[in-house]
């Protein structure tokens, strides 16, 4: 894709290009041109010399470029596979101010509020697989009541409960988990499952339509903010300052970009993967604590959570 639309050689011929012309170059919106210059940045084919200007690496002049006698150009650029196909299909609908949603594709059916009993189960087990390694290293790595003096959390959007099941097995707080109502009754069969019925409470919650509860210290969010706008996680941020008793905590579960936005690796390509499948992205650090701050929230602090996530958390005042 940006060898398509000539990133490398236009930075050739200027040595240097800010962000806005290298997002004019992509052709799509600031979500769109962050997730693919982070990418690139973590592959060693750019690298910033502050946050906004980019410049070539010897990699990429040797490699990249077309005028250069080795360049992989040929070879790299093919238009019709698949995975370019669903790319510049992102990149050029990031500029269509809207989209009619399809039941039938997963994230519509979430933003809908209409989920079937499948499309739970199949959502629930796949991100049960993806987060439970996550959910057992966090229950032992952060102690939720000396860290964040809490002694009750609500996961939103919680999925199979796999975060709180740890915690209520290894920490013993008092845990729930909202998620739509079509999610529920698989949601309890994992709690049951794990027989921790008495400490997770599984309750109904669209969490863009419905008030949060009451009677929770702490709300919990795990790979959910990356799913939405920056406006929606405002929302979503506002409901829970809402909810919360004063010194209340919001906890956000992510994997965190590097202040260029350019690392780490794993977390630049989550970052494209959400870009193309959801309205969402990675954060840095600032970026989460400008948008919690916006809202009202104070205290702003980050915790590493696993070798990959870190635990993002601020407090009501």
């Amino acid at each position: 894709m940006a060898l398509e639309r000539r990133i490398f050689d236009v930075l050739h011929e200027r040595h240097q290009l800010g962000f806005d012309e290298l997002r004019a170059l992509l052709r799509t919106s600031e979500r769109g041109a962050r997730a693919v210059l982070g990418v690139l940045v973590a592959l060693g084919y750019l690298h910033t010399v502050d946050a906004l200007v980019y410049m070539l690496t010897d990699t990429s002049k040797s490699f990249l470029v077309s005028s250069s006698a080795f360049s992989w150009k040929p070879f790299l650029l093919r238009p019709d596979s698949s995975l370019h196909k669903e790319l510049s299909q992102a990149l050029d609908d990031e500029l269509v101010a809207s989209r009619v949603l399809d039941p039938a594709r997963a994230m519509d059916a979430w933003e809908s509020g209409e989920v079937s009993l499948e499309q739970a189960r199949e959502f629930c087990a796949r991100m049960h697989a993806h987060s439970l390694l996550a959910a057992s290293y966090l229950s032992f790595a952060v102690d939720f009541k000396s860290r964040f003096q809490v002694s009750s959390v609500l996961d939103v959007g919680g999925g199979s409960g796999c975060f709180m099941i740890a915690l209520a097995q290894n920490q013993g707080i008092r845990c729930g988990v909202g998620e739509l109502a079509g999610v529920v009754p698989v949601t309890k069969e994992y709690v049951l499952q794990n027989n921790v019925q008495d400490l997770v409470e599984v309750i109904p919650l669209n969490m863009f339509r419905d008030s949060f509860p009451k009677g929770y210290e702490s709300f919990f969010f795990s790979n959910v903010f990356h799913d939405w706008s920056v406006e929606e996680c405002r929302v979503l941020a506002k409901r829970t300052l809402d909810a919360l008793p004063s010194r209340g905590k919001i906890l956000l579960h992510e994997m965190i970009l590097d202040e260029n936005l350019g690392g780490p690796k794993l977390a630049t390509f989550f970052s494209m993967h959400m870009f193309v499948h959801t309205k969402g992205q990675q954060f840095s650090l600032s970026q989460l604590r400008n948008l919690l701050e916006s809202v009202g929230f104070v205290d702003v602090g980050m915790t590493r959570a696993h070798e990959t996530f870190s635990l993002v958390y601020a407090s009501k005042p």
